[in-house]
């Protein structure tokens, strides 16, 4: 801040949350995150997070029979779902988090996803964290390609547990303006 006159750095510090809130940085850890309005919260032992009340919530498990929670908005009139969160946890692994991101990037290159954001994040609680945004499109029960985008995030706990994160949306519908929400009250909490 040095050369900066006095009311210059009084803009600046009031401007610095705001812009290392955008610099791709996640801070999560600690207490769960206030709900925005029209919010519920989610939380287990080792994450929280707020997601659109009335969304519906189920568990199952995924090919190698390990837990996954579903989260889905309501059906779009073309068939869509719109907005969709999908939580795994993949067991105490270690040396795996290079292999799901390489596996992710695979996935994305044989669905005809065009990655936006492929980076490393800082996430509290984590050991590692890394971010994915994605463009890609659904086709309607009519036919027609609709476009949606995808927010997702792997973290390794300090336990090292891998966790996934995907948000999911089409791009016009309403949960397309919810997923920074969604994303932004992720917390990895380990008890």
């Amino acid at each position: 801040m040095v050369g900066l006159p006095v009311r210059g750095r009084a803009a600046f510090l009031l401007l610095l949350p705001m812009i290392l809130g955008t610099a791709g940085c996640f801070s999560g850890g600690g207490g769960p995150a206030p709900v925005p309005q029209g919010f519920q919260r989610y939380q287990t032992d080792q994450y929280s997070f707020a997601y659109p009340a009335g969304w519906r919530r189920t568990e199952d498990k995924d090919e190698r029979g390990r837990p996954q929670s579903r989260f889905e908005g309501p059906g779009l009139p073309s068939g869509i779902i719109d907005g969709q969160i999908h939580v795994a946890g993949y067991g105490r692994v270690g040396q795996e988090f290079e292999t799901a991101l390489s596996q992710f990037r695979g996935l994305a290159v044989l669905n005809r996803y065009r990655l936006t954001a492929n980076r490393a994040i800082k996430v509290a609680g984590a050991v590692r964290a890394h971010r994915f945004e994605a463009v890609y499109e659904l086709e309607a029960g009519d036919g027609t390609r609709v476009p949606c985008r995808l927010v997702g995030m792997y973290v390794l706990t300090e336990r090292k547990v891998l966790l996934e994160f995907m948000l999911r949306s089409p791009a016009q519908g309403t949960a397309a303006s919810r997923l920074p929400e969604i994303f932004d009250s992720i917390r990895i909490r380990e008890t």
